[in-house]
C-alpha cells in the first residue's frame, strides 16, 4: 500500500525542480522529479513502494506555468493585432497621400486648360487684339486728316472772304493772314498729336 510522506523541493544544477524525501521502510533519502509526484516509486534500498510526494506543488505550479504561457501567447497576439493595425495604417496614409499627389497633379494639369478656355472664350466675345489696337490709330490719323483739311479749306475761304471785300488787298496782309491761320492749323494739329497719344495709351491697357 502506497503511503505519503513528507518531503521538500529543490532545484539541481539544469534548473529542474526535484522531490527530496525520504523511503518510509528504511529512511534512505531519494530524489524524485517534481514531473513524477503522484506517482508511485519504489525505494532501490528495500523495496518498499510509496507515492511521490509534491504533487498539489506540482499541480500549482503547471497551472502558474499554463497562465504564463497563455498570458505570452495575448501579449504575441496584441502584438500581431498591433502590428496588423499599424500596416494597414501606414498603407491607408500611404493611399491617401497617393490620392492627394493625383489630385494635385489634375488640378495643375486642368488649370491650364480652364486658362485657355476662358481665354478662348474672351477671344470670342471680345474684339480681337489686333482689331483693338488699330482701331484707336485710324481714329487719330482720320482726326488729323480731317482737321487739316478743315485748316487748308478754312484758310482758302478767309484769303478769298478778305481779298473780295478788300480785308486783306497788301501782300503783307495776306501773309498775316496766312500766318494767322497757319498758327491755328499748327494748333489743331498738336492737339490731335496728343489725343492720337492719349488714344494709343488706352489701347495698351
Amino acid at each position: 500500500m502506497a503511503i505519503e510522506i513528507p518531503s521538500k523541493l529543490s532545484k539541481t544544477l539544469t534548473g529542474k525542480i526535484q522531490v527530496n524525501n525520504a523511503c518510509p521502510g528504511c529512511g534512505l533519502e531519494l530524489n524524485n522529479s517534481l514531473d513524477e509526484a503522484g506517482n508511485k516509486d519504489t525505494c532501490p534500498g528495500c523495496g518498499t513502494s510509496f507515492v511521490v510526494p509534491g504533487e498539489a506543488k506540482r499541480i500549482e505550479l503547471e497551472k502558474q506555468k499554463a497562465e504564463e504561457e497563455e498570458k505570452k501567447r495575448q501579449e504575441v497576439l496584441q502584438h500581431t493585432k498591433d502590428v496588423e493595425q499599424s500596416r494597414r495604417k501606414q498603407i491607408e496614409l500611404q493611399r491617401q497621400a497617393e490620392h492627394d499627389q493625383k489630385a494635385s497633379v489634375d488640378a495643375q494639369q486642368k488649370k491650364p486648360d480652364e486658362i485657355k478656355v476662358k481665354k478662348q472664350v474672351e477671344e470670342k466675345t471680345l474684339v480681337p487684339h489686333g482689331k483693338l489696337t488699330m482701331l484707336p490709330i485710324a481714329a487719330a490719323i482720320i482726326i488729323v486728316l480731317s482737321f487739316c483739311s478743315l485748316g487748308l479749306f478754312t484758310v482758302v475761304m478767309m484769303l478769298a472772304f478778305f481779298h473780295d471785300y478788300g480785308i486783306a488787298t497788301t501782300a503783307p496782309q495776306q501773309a498775316a493772314v496766312a500766318a494767322s491761320c497757319s498758327a491755328m492749323l499748327i494748333g489743331g494739329y498738336v492737339f490731335t498729336r496728343c489725343i492720337e497719344k492719349v488714344v494709343r495709351a488706352i489701347s495698351r491697357l
